[in-house]
């Protein structure tokens, strides 16, 4: 039987030596490592002020010199070291929330992407809460402490349903780092997380009274392009964008009927553009009431577009700051006249819904002149009142106003 050869103390330095060598190669993604021993005698071999004690081994990994009293040590060591190194240079490629948002919102959120008006929501939410709030912190550096100490700084100033949408907006933006592997977990989705805020301010029906005096003391001292906007919010339900993108060639008064089929939308509040409806379902036709008939027929056609500035000729879309300025002049006049109504295209459109509601008419008619899909959402968003205190104001919302 052959006898199996020895090892020498000296062959299994060796094995170690390369195994050791080889694990540092490894860890640091080296090409060489030099002096990995224990032969120090020769000052020459070190750079000065290194030690030279021979019971310590060594390993020059480029610049730097790992040292350790063995060689599982010294890789022991070595591993530390490459630890401390990848955090430092972890730290000094750290992405903001700030740069993480930009760079999120400039690649998945612009162009076909989202809908300008929905873009500018979000880049509302960043500019004015998010950004001040945690935009220098580190994307990996937000918790689910952070999270909720955003929720209750906000609650001060906001409604619940609008934090909730900034809520929403991170934890896209979060799910999307959680894929780049720039953190562990989402923290906005953690069950720990309770959104509270300020009550919504209810958008309410006008009574008809409110309904009668507005159009005794106001709508009849309105003119041109003020007038027309004033009765279409009133008397249609359309929504404001889908008014300025009308066109004379829109109406149908010999069928008595408004063709709904786009909208109008102001991407950096300025001049507007036309986009398509909001929903599939906001391509319609409404009816038109006698009091906007009468209106239209009396209105001077001076442009393609119905809604216009004084100045304009009427071939573009009124833009952001004309159909402000048409509000602010509404409710002037409101207030002059001594009349407490507050306009806006919201309150014409819950007031329009209700109105028909109370006037029995079918569930159709009423989705068809709002541009919704389903009247239970119309019925729950635009028909309730948010207490029984308003059961009575309920019950002046008539709809006998209403002539077709």
């Amino acid at each position: 039987m052959e006898k199996t050869p020895g090892y020498t103390k000296e062959d299994l330095q060796k094995v170690a030596q390369e195994a050791a060598r080889n694990a540092i190669l490894q860890v640091f993604a080296a090409t060489e490592v030099m002096a990995l021993d224990n032969r120090t005698n020769d000052s020459a071999c070190m750079p000065e002020g290194e030690p030279t004690d021979m019971a310590t081994y060594k390993a020059k990994i480029g610049n730097e010199w790992v040292t350790g009293n063995s060689l599982q040590q010294l890789v022991e060591n070595a591993l530390k070291r490459k630890e401390a190194h990848d955090a430092q240079e972890k730290q000094t490629q750290t992405i903001t929330v700030a740069q993480y948002c930009n760079k999120f919102m400039r690649i998945y959120k612009s162009g076909e992407a989202v809908a300008n008006n929905t873009r500018i929501g979000y880049m509302g939410y960043l500019r004015n809460h998010i950004l001040p709030f945690m935009g220098e912190m580190s994307v990996d550096a937000v918790t689910v402490d952070t999270v909720q100490m955003y929720i209750n700084e906000k609650s001060q100033l906001l409604a619940a349903a609008t934090i909730k949408k900034h809520i929403d907006f991170l934890s896209m933006v979060f799910d999307s780092a959680l894929e780049d592997d720039i953190i562990q977990k989402n923290p906005f989705k953690s069950s720990r997380i309770t959104v509270h805020g300020k009550d919504s301010e209810p958008v309410l029906a006008y009574t008809e009274d409110e309904f009668k005096t507005f159009e005794e003391k106001v709508l009849h001292n309105l003119t041109g392009s003020t007038l027309l906007f004033a009765a279409f919010t009133l008397y249609t339900g359309m929504r404001l964008g889908e008014i300025c993108a009308l066109t004379w060639e829109d109406v149908d008064l010999e069928n008595g009927v408004i063709r709904v089929s786009k909208s109008v939308e102001w991407p950096a509040k300025n001049q507007g553009t036309l986009k398509t409806t909001k929903t599939p379902n906001g391509i319609r036709c409404i009816v038109i009431l006698r009091q906007l008939r009468k209106i239209l027929e009396n209105a001077k056609k001076d442009g393609l577009y119905i809604i216009h500035g004084v100045r304009a000729q009427g071939d573009q879309p009124a833009s952001h700051e004309v159909m402000k300025r048409m509000r602010e002049r509404i409710n002037k006049i409101a207030a002059k006249n001594g009349v407490d109504f507050h306009f806006g295209n919201r309150q014409g459109r819950h007031t329009m819904a209700t109105f028909m509601n109370n006037a029995e008419m079918d569930d159709k008619s009423i989705t068809g002149q709002i541009g919704h899909y389903d009247i239970s959402f119309t019925q729950k968003q635009y028909m309730k009142y948010p207490d029984e205190t308003d059961t009575e104001r309920d019950a002046e919302t008539g709809g006998l106003f209403i002539q077709f």
